[in-house]
């Protein structure tokens, strides 16, 4: 006879561990030979959970790195799979091939974003969402705006002549 313990509880037999857990015996045999006795009778099916490393933090599980930094789960397991699971918490980076270079009268930006950061705008989407939503008062701020940086521009070439 084969003594199984499961959650610390030891078992004369293996019907006797399906018995007291309600499950099959093979469900015990199966999670023997896996290694995944602590696991029996619980409804948890699936591979185990590994532990995942993210900027020299180790977390049980990706569930577990998810809720902590407060992103996606399957971010984290993109990261992983992608081998860099450091990317997560690393600032976005710039893309310029997505940009779109903007100019407003003698002024050019190589982006909306870049536009809205010149142009003293605290929201840094402003440029774009303005363009999306074809407002015109919010293209007479932009306006406003840009011939203001072109004021003080000028103001400091004459300045330095």
């Amino acid at each position: 006879m084969i003594s199984v313990e499961i959650r610390g509880q030891v078992f004369d037999t293996v019907a006797a561990a399906a018995k007291a857990n309600g499950v099959h015996p093979n469900a015990v045999y199966i999670a023997r030979r896996k290694g995944t006795l602590h696991r029996v009778g619980t409804g948890r099916v699936g591979a185990e959970p590994l532990p995942v490393r993210i900027g020299g933090v180790t977390y049980a599980s990706a569930s577990e790195a998810a809720g902590a930094l407060g992103i996606p789960r399957a971010t984290i397991f993109a990261a992983v799979a992608d081998g860099d699971p450091d990317r997560v918490i690393q600032p976005r980076r710039y893309n310029p091939s997505r940009s779109m270079q903007l100019s407003i009268g003698s002024l050019t930006f190589p982006s909306r974003r870049a536009a809205a950061r010149a142009l003293g705008f605290d929201n840094e989407d402003y440029v774009q969402k303005a363009i999306a939503s074809g407002s015109k008062r919010s293209w007479e701020r932009i306006l406003a705006a840009a011939m203001r940086l072109e004021a003080q521009q000028a103001q400091q070439r004459k300045g330095s002549i």
